[in-house]
C-alpha cells in the first residue's frame, strides 16, 4: 500500500480530521502527524518570507524618507549657513560705521571744549575789564 494517499495533497485541517480516525502508534497516524508537522512549517515559512518581505519593504521606504530627510537638512543648513554669513557682514559694517560715527564725535568735542575754553576767556576777559575800570 502506498502510505502516501494518507498526507499527500491534504490540508492540516483534513489531516487533523483523519488524525482523529486513526489508530494512535499506527504507521498512518505517525505520517498523519509527520504531514501536519510539515503543513505547519509550510505555513510558518510562507509568513516568514511575507514577512521578511515587508520588512524588506519598509526598510526601503525608511531609508527613502532619511535620504529626503537628510536632503532637506542639509538645505536648510545650508540656507542657515548663508543667512549667518549675511548677519555677519551687516554687523562688520555697522561696527565700521559706529566707529566712524565715534571719531567724528570725538572730533565734535574736541572743537566744543576748545569753544567752551575761548568762550569762557572771552567772558573773563570781559568781566576783568569790566571790574578793572581806568
Amino acid at each position: 500500500m502506498d502510505m502516501k494517499v494518507y498526507v499527500e495533497g491534504k490540508s492540516k485541517t483534513e489531516l487533523l480530521r483523519e488524525l482523529g480516525g486513526s489508530e494512535p502508534g499506527s504507521t498512518v497516524f505517525e505520517l498523519q502527524k509527520a504531514g501536519i508537522t510539515v503543513r505547519c512549517t509550510e505555513d510558518l515559512e510562507a509568513r516568514m518570507n511575507k514577512l521578511g518581505e515587508t520588512v524588506s519593504d519598509v526598510g526601503a521606504t525608511l531609508s527613502e524618507a532619511v535620504a529626503a530627510l537628510t536632503n532637506e537638512i542639509k538645505g536648510a543648513t545650508l540656507l542657515v549657513r548663508g543667512q549667518i554669513h549675511e548677519l555677519d557682514a551687516t554687523i562688520q559694517d555697522a561696527n565700521a560705521q559706529n566707529e566712524a560715527l565715534q571719531k567724528k564725535l570725538l572730533f565734535l568735542n574736541v572743537i566744543l571744549t576748545i569753544a567752551t575754553v575761548v568762550a569762557a576767556l572771552a567772558t573773563a576777559t570781559e568781566a576783568w575789564k569790566a571790574f578793572h575800570v581806568p
